[in-house]
Parts: C-alpha cells; structure tokens; sequence
C-alpha cells in the first residue's frame, strides 16, 4: 500500500520546501475505491495525522471506478503542486498489463512518496457454506464446478487476481463476482448472494467476529493474532 504524487509534486516538495511554505491550500488524498474498504480507512488515518501535522485541511476522495484508474486520471490531470495525492495498492502495479491503452502513465506520471503498510489476505465464506476448511471448500467446488462464486472488489483487483490464482493452483471452477470495493462484495457474501472471498482482513474481520463470515485460510508467512 502506498502514497503517490504527481511526478513534479513530489520533486517540488524536496527541492522547494524549505524555501517556501507547504501547504498552501487544503490537501486532497484521492482514494481510487469506494468508502468503508481498507484502502479508504488507511487514506482516513493519514489525512487526519497530516492534518494535525500541518494545521491544514485534508479532503478525501473516493473515486472508484475502472479497476482504480478513475481516481489515478484525477491525480495524474491535477495540477503538480503537491497538494493531490493519490494512495494506492497494487494499482500501478496491475493495470498495466490489464488496459493496453491507458489514460495516464503509472510510471511517469506520478512519483511514490511512501509506503503506508502491508496488508494480508483471508479465504472468507458465508457461514453456510458447508466447509470447515480450505480442502473441504475445493471438495465442493470439484464435486460441482462452476456452482461456488467468489466475489472481488473490483476486476484486476488483489482480490479478483488470488481467486483466479485459487482456480488455476487447484483445478477448480468458481464463478467471478466483481463489485465496486469490498463492501459490497462483503454484503452479499454475508447475505448469501456470494460463496467466497478472498479479501484484505482488515475488511472482513468485523464480519468474522460478529459471526457472518468465516475464515477458512490467512494468507501470510507468520501467523496473525486475528482471527484465532
């Protein structure tokens, strides 16, 4: 996860900065996903801490849309001055080989600035989905191919790419149910309209411990306090 500028922001910031004062004007953070996901509360946390570290106002943004290209375009077409700045996941990162045309370049439009943090991933299902476990959801799955949906936050996401992933790493065949962020997918996971997800824990932790979801697999080398 991290935080990028416009190219010449960022230079603007390091060359200029002791010479004049930053910032001038309210600064906008623009989150290329809809509300209430982990990027957005992460954008939430910074611009409050920036706000108090520079008395300034911080406007957050969310401008989901075409797998997180949307809010990008709007980074990448604002005026280089430091005072928009774009926090991303693995946007920069995927896009590319998804679009063979885009509308701003990941590489020469904007300049990293920092990385915030990392985040895993958990295998969660609604809890009537009859699996207690990772083996017993590919059981059902190749018992009937095609009938268990996963659900993503978005085509190209992290959380489209690890379902895919799931597919070709096992041999199963689970059907792609892409939404506008994670919320929405989470909804309709608890409400039964969706089997899986493999989604950011931040994300589906409240809806594992109120008991709507459950986890079946935590996707990190070290071993996490939550969930249990």
């Amino acid at each position: 996860m991290g935080i990028t500028a416009g190219t010449t922001a960022l230079f603007g910031l390091s060359r200029e900065a002791a010479a004049q004062a930053y910032p001038t004007k309210p600064i906008r953070i623009v989150v290329p996903y809809t509300a209430g996901g982990p990027t957005d509360a992460l954008a939430r946390i910074v611009g409050q801490k920036l706000g108090e570290r520079f008395g300034q106002n911080v406007i957050i943004e969310n401008k989901p849309g075409a797998s997180g290209m949307i809010g990008a375009d709007v980074v990448a077409a604002a005026p280089p001055d430091g005072h928009t700045i774009l926090i991303n996941a693995s946007l920069h990162v995927i896009t590319p080989s998804l679009y063979e045309k885009m509308t701003h370049d990941p590489l020469n439009d904007f300049t990293p600035i920092t990385d915030v943090g990392s985040v895993p991933l958990i295998l969660v299902v609604n809890k009537d989905v009859p699996a207690q476990s990772v083996n017993e959801l590919l059981a059902l799955a190749k018992a009937s191919p095609g009938k268990l949906t996963f659900a993503s936050s978005g085509i190209g996401a992290s959380s489209h790419l690890a379902g895919e992933m799931l597919k070709t790493m096992t041999g199963t065949s689970l059907s792609h149910v892409p939404y506008r962020g994670s919320a929405p997918a989470l909804n309709d996971i608890i409400g039964g309209h969706v089997s899986m997800m493999i989604d950011t824990s931040p994300a589906s932790l409240p809806h594992v411990q109120s008991g709507s979801l459950r986890v079946l697999e935590h996707f990190r080398l070290t071993r996490t306090r939550s969930p249990s």
